[in-house]
């Protein structure tokens, strides 16, 4: 395992606890539907949820993954999704682009501080950040500037890079985890 990962990470929201997934999208102003069941937005619109994934496979097709997690959200938490599938280098410009509602692909972990793009944006291929990323590799002159929040995963990782002493490198890494862990940036499958 990664030296960076603590025991308590990788433990917020695997509990399944339908009751409370719901209880919590209502919390958020998901709470009122339309004549057909599904959740509307804030400004009466029906919340719509499209993964798009590229062909791959991860013991089954990921498209087979995708459509069963599109399945489940739309029968179980009211929330209309729908999963498709495109050829690789068409998911990979739009996801750089920022054109993808939710990104979905495989997650890499084992050398994150090398290629820190999976934690940190830094790079139009931080799929779950890209504009954020693509500000950062161009040093402002594209993409989004992050917010605050998102800046300080960056500064982070600037000082993790920076820092000779591995306990002190250790504790930026595990800032960066903690802070996954406590905001859910991502949405892990288990």
């Amino acid at each position: 395992g990664d030296l960076y990962w603590k025991p308590e990470f990788n433990k917020t929201a695997i509990e399944f606890d339908l009751e409370q997934a719901n209880a919590l999208l209502d919390g958020v102003g998901l709470d009122q539907k339309d004549a057909e069941g599904y959740r509307l937005r804030p400004d009466g619109e029906r919340l719509e949820l499209l993964i798009t994934c590229y062909p791959s496979e991860m013991g089954v097709p990921v498209i087979d993954i995708f459509n069963k997690i599109a399945e489940y959200w739309d029968t179980n938490l009211s929330i209309k999704t729908t999963a498709e599938e495109v050829e690789r280098s068409l998911w990979s410009e739009r996801a750089r682009a920022g054109d993808l509602m939710m990104p979905g692909y495989g997650i890499a972990n084992a050398l994150w501080v090398i290629d820190p793009l999976w934690f940190v944006p830094t790079s139009p291929s931080t799929y779950w950040a890209g504009l954020y990323g693509t500000w950062y590799a161009t040093g402002g002159k594209g993409g989004e500037e992050p917010p605050a929040e998102f800046m300080n995963l960056i500064d982070n990782y600037e000082k993790l890079k920076a820092e000779p002493d591995a306990a002190k490198q250790l504790e930026y890494g595990q800032a960066i985890l903690a802070q996954h862990d406590q905001n859910g940036y991502v949405i892990g499958i288990v």
